[in-house]
């Protein structure tokens, strides 16, 4: 097999996954640190999604390959390039360590169980191979382990708990500075035609576990580091023009940045850093923050809870006998309740892949409690099939 790898020393390698930008990304900073050779890789994990997601939505596929071909563009302006491959990170990045002549390896960690697991066998592989290993943490506001130190040793199970560790921390770490032309300056990426043909970028036709049946082409949310960062200026500016009372209605009070933290395209260090500014400009500043605050108490509780995002095996999940309804469910997931906000926000939710953070309390609300009774375990399948930011720890109030 052809690989047109030169056989030269300091050959590093950047494994991208929640951190698809270029500002606020430590770990490539790491990466780019006495580089020669550098290969941005994006692994595809189809051997999980064809497991666990068989219905995934062509919405959320679509907004994660509008990220990575926007990241594309981004290396190839500095003559980089992002390669991207399928299959499983525990089987791709020993084949990529041998046939590249890896000598280090970076990447941003993750905070869930399943994530954290993977990371610790990745170590094992690259000790094998003789790779350095450079992780930062770049997902959160606060490392995790920090909130469990300032709590004694011990997870804050509730969110009063939380607040009072999060508050005693002071303020989060300033970012990074944006990756630029100057930190490729002394590094190459290695390219020919048969790379080209090997680590593109695919299509949605090339996913074929993709189901196309709901394809949205009107979707507000598209995926990208300066989509992102491009919602997180219209949200400030809505704030500041409605203060300086250029406008005669309410600013929004969601700032439909939680997709794009989800995948990386936005640093939450980044906006909060840069949002501290406007704090006393407005009560929504205020319970913005706040809800970056919350979002690192669920990522925190799925980090050391095992089985957070399933009833069975969750042990500090509620034992509630949830009624078994099929067609009610099957109403549910159809958005053909008869009640027109629930029936709204479904339909919306399959078209666009995000709602609002009141829409999707509203939708849980009814499912669980408000009226059908039923596990919010359905929930969870709902929300994975559709919304972007699914996943565990992903209650973003943004």
């Amino acid at each position: 097999m052809e690989t047109d790898v030169p056989d030269l020393e300091r050959n590093h390698l950047h494994w991208f996954r929640k951190d698809l930008r270029l500002h606020d990304n430590p770990a490539l900073l790491k990466c780019l640190e006495n580089c020669e050779n550098f290969y941005g890789v994006y692994i595809l994990d189809t051997e999980a999604w064809l497991h666990l997601k068989t219905n995934s939505s062509s919405t959320i596929w679509r907004f994660i390959l509008q990220c990575l071909n926007e990241l594309n563009d981004k290396l190839r302006n500095f003559n980089s390039r992002l390669f991207v491959v399928q299959g499983s990170p525990l089987r791709v990045l020993p084949t990529l360590f041998e046939k590249w002549k890896v000598s280090r390896l970076t990447f941003n960690t993750a905070c869930d169980l399943y994530s954290k697991g993977r990371e610790d066998v990745v170590f094992s592989l690259a000790s094998i191979a003789n790779v350095e290993v450079i992780t930062q943490t770049s997902h959160t506001l606060f490392e995790i382990e920090r909130y469990i130190e300032g709590n004694g040793g011990n997870v804050p199970i509730n969110l009063e708990e939380f607040q009072h560790v999060f508050s005693s921390l002071g303020q989060p770490l300033p970012p990074v500075e944006c990756v630029e032309a100057r930190h490729f300056a002394n590094c190459a990426t290695p390219n020919s035609d048969w790379l080209e043909a090997n680590f593109g970028i695919p299509t949605l036709e090339d996913l074929e576990f993709v189901d196309m049946s709901n394809i949205s082409t009107t979707s507000l949310m598209n995926g990208g580091e300066d989509e992102g960062l491009g919602h997180f200026k219209n949200f400030v500016e809505e704030i500041t023009r409605y203060d300086e009372g250029k406008k005669s209605q309410s600013p929004r009070e969601s700032s439909r940045l939680s997709p794009y933290f989800k995948f990386g395209c936005l640093s939450v260090r980044y906006v909060c850093h840069e949002v501290q500014r406007y704090i006393s400009k407005r009560d929504v500043i205020s319970g913005f923050l706040k809800g970056l605050e919350t979002r690192d108490f669920f990522i925190m509780l799925a980090s050391r809870i095992r089985n957070w995002d399933r009833i069975n095996g969750n042990p500090v999940c509620l034992d509630i006998p949830w009624e078994e309804n099929s067609e009610y469910l099957k109403q549910f997931r159809q958005g053909k309740t008869g009640f027109p906000w629930i029936d709204a926000n479904i339909a919306k939710l399959k078209q666009e892949g995000w709602i609002t953070y009141e829409a999707r309390q509203s939708l849980a609300y009814f499912l669980t409690r408000g009226c059908l009774w039923i596990s919010w375990e359905e929930g969870v399948k709902v929300r994975d099939r559709s919304l972007f930011m699914a996943g565990v720890g992903a209650e973003e109030k943004v």
